[in-house]
């Protein structure tokens, strides 16, 4: 049996070393993979409570109903919803990100809201004031109009007439607002009724 120098054992086994170094990295990177694809709660991240996830359902809601009350024009409610939406978005950011709970609300954001809501509930006070104004303006101008006619008298039938229409106006002016009332009233309980439920339900 010929003589072998151990120097020459170990040159045959060098070669297989770098091979086993290179499978090890490839098992790694094959692990970061799977880390990265796990589930949040297999990342050592918990995930969301049955409270969190009412939180997050509450918050939806609000904005639902302050939509619905802006589309029935009931503007005087709104810097009040908006408020209380605004409550339930930091009750959610207390586990959630801005950028998170923004992306619940489909990016609609309840500060920015807020001053609108209030020029909304001003919207809704103006046409009083607009109509207060307007018929100051034309009182002011009847002395003007007047001095024009002066000394012209109106016949009789004429006056009965313009009663008869003073009256029929009236009537239905009082006609219109009973039914723009009742319609408010419908709007306003329709709306208490949504927000009952929806407090039942955060409650839940």
């Amino acid at each position: 049996m010929p003589w072998s120098h151990p120097l020459d054992q170990e040159s045959t086994t060098a070669p297989t070393l770098p091979q086993h170094a290179e499978a090890k990295e490839g098992e790694e990177e094959d692990l970061e993979v799977a880390v990265n694809a796990a589930p949040k709660a297999f990342q050592g991240e918990k995930p969301l409570s049955a409270g969190q996830l009412n939180a997050i359902d509450l918050l939806q809601k609000s904005k639902q109903i302050y939509f619905n009350a802006k589309s029935a024009e009931e503007y005087e409610l709104l810097p009040h919803l908006v408020k209380q939406t605004i409550e339930t978005f930091r009750l959610v950011r207390s586990f959630l990100t801005w950028q998170e709970t923004l992306a619940k609300l489909d990016g609609w954001n309840p500060y920015k809201e807020k001053a609108a809501a209030a020029l909304w509930e001003k919207f809704k006070k103006n046409p009083a004031a607009a109509n207060s104004n307007s018929a100051a303006a034309s009182t002011s101008a009847i002395p003007a109009n007047s001095d024009r006619f002066r000394g012209y008298k109106i016949p009789k039938n004429a006056k009965g007439k313009a009663a008869t229409n003073v009256k029929n106006d009236k009537f239905m002016t009082s006609v219109n607002k009973r039914e723009m009332e009742k319609r408010k009233w419908k709007k306003v309980t329709h709306l208490a009724q949504a927000m009952i439920e929806f407090r039942d339900a955060a409650n839940l």
